[in-house]
């Protein structure tokens, strides 16, 4: 199953991010097979200020045990780390794949509360 995992710097530790970077990059290739896609957050002067992942992994803990090794993290640079099961909507994967999943999706924003 898939997880996003979004990734907020903290303030001021853009020096910590470049230093780190050869690691996280490493780390990244050698859970490529885990991998749907990532990259940076920007803010409007083209500065990283995060990271996004969306990981093909097992369960909500092994994407957490993803995060808890991942370099970056690993060396204090995330102020804020979220991390939530995804299911890919747009585009969609093979043709009418989301019609079904339209009422999947109603049902579970209604159990969580979020819909009436």
């Amino acid at each position: 199953m898939y997880f996003a995992i979004l990734c907020f710097d903290r303030p001021g530790l853009g020096e910590l991010r470049e230093v780190t970077r050869p690691e996280h990059l490493r780390y990244l290739k050698e859970h490529h097979d885990k991998m749907h896609l990532g990259g940076p957050f920007e803010n409007d002067e083209a500065g990283i200020i995060g990271t996004l992942f969306i990981i093909n992994v097992e369960s909500h803990a092994a994407a957490w045990a993803f995060t808890a090794n991942e370099p970056f993290h690993k060396a204090g640079l995330f102020e804020t780390v979220i991390v939530r099961r995804w299911r890919q909507m747009q585009p969609e994967v093979a043709p009418g794949a989301n019609a079904g999943s339209l009422t999947e999706g109603e049902m579970q924003l209604k159990q969580e509360g979020i819909t009436k």
